[in-house]
């Protein structure tokens, strides 16, 4: 199991994508046996900064669904993504329910009910955005964690919690919302997904069907769990420690 897993993360490459993400997806869209050649993400932020599906948009020529709902980068994304006429931009905040659901969002769009990558990152409702979208079935999805929960920990916070700012004497500036990388496995199980690796912020989920092309079996949290989040927060109190 160890040896599956260290494979996957030997393809860990950061072309956009803030932990190299996508050179992991790119490893895995190459293993689907069917692709449609569509992602979607959300919130796709300026287009290219952190993005897990730039890459697949520009050089793979991907059709794309990007969401952003922040009314003063839009305009930026915009610019950034002038250049792809296979991308289709979104301006609205994703919600749970009611008109604004991703659901209801993509279906605006031309986007299959079988596309190849969704991609989750709004700091906080990830966990129930996902569990909202059930029109869809993307084949893999990658979705922002706690990561500063441990992989025994089950915690989900309520939908459009504040954002909690972790401070002590040396730090200010990190949230802690979200959901546990345990309650977001239990999540994807419970949508008919596996997981695939944990980095950084972000973890990687393949349809059951899939998971074989990457794992003999089912992996547990605790085997994938990175710590990479605890490190990246020693890591942004020092720099906050530095300019002051």
């Amino acid at each position: 199991m160890k040896s599956s897993i260290d494979k996957i993360l030997k393809y860990r490459k950061a072309y956009y994508s803030q932990h190299g993400e996508d050179g992991i997806l790119e490893y895995m869209l190459e293993k689907l046996p069917e692709k449609t050649g569509w992602c979607a993400e959300f919130g796709a932020w300026d287009g290219k900064t952190y993005s897990n599906t730039y890459h697949f948009i520009s050089l793979y020529n991907f059709n794309g669904v990007m969401i952003e709902g922040n009314d003063n980068l839009f305009p930026v994304l915009q610019n950034n993504m002038s250049s792809y006429s296979n991308c289709i931009l979104i301006n609205k905040m994703v919600s749970i329910s009611g008109d604004n659901c991703l659901d209801n969002i993509l279906k605006e769009t031309k986007i299959p009910v079988n596309f190849d990558l969704l991609s989750i990152d709004i700091d906080g409702d990830d966990y129930h955005v996902w569990k909202s979208l059930n029109d869809y079935l993307p084949s893999i999805v990658v979705i922002e964690i706690n990561w500063l929960d441990k992989p025994e920990v089950i915690r989900v916070t309520h939908p459009d919690t504040p954002k909690i700012v972790i401070k002590d004497d040396t730090y200010e500036g990190l949230w802690g919302e979200g959901a546990s990388l345990l309650s977001m496995t239990i999540l994807a199980e419970e949508k008919g997904y596996n997981l695939v690796a944990h980095i950084g912020t972000n973890a990687i989920f393949v349809q059951k069907q899939y998971l074989k092309l990457f794992h003999e079996d089912k992996v547990s949290v605790n085997d994938v769990f990175s710590y990479e989040g605890f490190e990246l927060y020693d890591f942004f109190k020092e720099l906050q420690k530095n300019k002051r």
